[in-house]
């Protein structure tokens, strides 16, 4: 019954984000311009990285990586309950052979627990599954914002479940980027942080490429 009931009450958020709040739907229409540009990898079975700003702002993520066909439709401000709602237009008409997917810490901001967003992120699995089971699925974790401090024990306990849900799915890797964010005294490092101290800057991504590397 519990589990039920957090089914529908991830519906009904996902309902509820939309009849409040269209402006995604212009992010999104968006993507059909970028489609042409890149046209060349949509026949390529690309790399699709989807999820919230932290993505949305690594414009040139295919120069970190050179030799992969990669695709970016991420959309800023976005929640795993915007990536379930636009899943056909963000990632099934682009039949990706893989998806390295950052969202959950605007679920986390907007005051989703963490039994929450796993179970958010679980719905938009199955959706995948359903559609694409083939499709390898990476989850970039939270990562621990300095703006966004008062949210960290919930950021640990979403990964934490997370990363043992995940364990347990085929096909599925869960890549840790809390480490590689930390100074040698296991400190958060802040220069890696544009000046809102949410948004990463070159050198955080250079630190996200040696991570992501071996799941590419």
């Amino acid at each position: 019954m519990r589990k039920l009931l957090l089914i529908v009450s991830v519906l009904s958020a996902i309902q509820f984000s939309h009849a409040q709040d269209v402006s995604f739907t212009a992010d999104v229409a968006k993507f059909a311009a970028k489609d042409q540009a890149e046209s060349s990898l949509l026949a390529a079975n690309p790399i699709l990285f989807i999820g919230s700003s932290s993505f949305t702002k690594w414009q040139d993520v295919g120069a970190y990586f050179p030799d992969k066909k990669i695709l970016n439709r991420a959309f800023g401000g976005s929640r795993l309950t915007d990536q379930i709602y636009f899943l056909p237009e963000v990632v099934l008409k682009y039949q990706p052979k893989k998806i390295i997917l950052y969202c959950g810490e605007n679920d986390v901001a907007g005051g989703a627990n963490s039994e929450v967003v796993l179970d958010r992120l679980q719905i938009w699995f199955r959706q995948v599954r359903k559609n694409l089971p083939d499709c390898e699925i990476v989850y970039l974790s939270i990562k621990y914002s300095p703006s966004r401090e008062k949210f960290f024990p919930v950021v640990r306990e979403a990964n934490q479940k997370i990363q043992a849900w995940l364990a347990q799915q085929p096909n599925a890797k869960y890549a840790d980027i809390t480490a590689c964010m930390q100074d040698a005294n296991g400190k958060l490092r802040t220069d890696i942080f544009t000046k809102d101290m949410l948004h990463m800057n070159p050198e955080g991504y250079k630190l996200w490429q040696k991570v992501l590397a071996p799941y590419l």
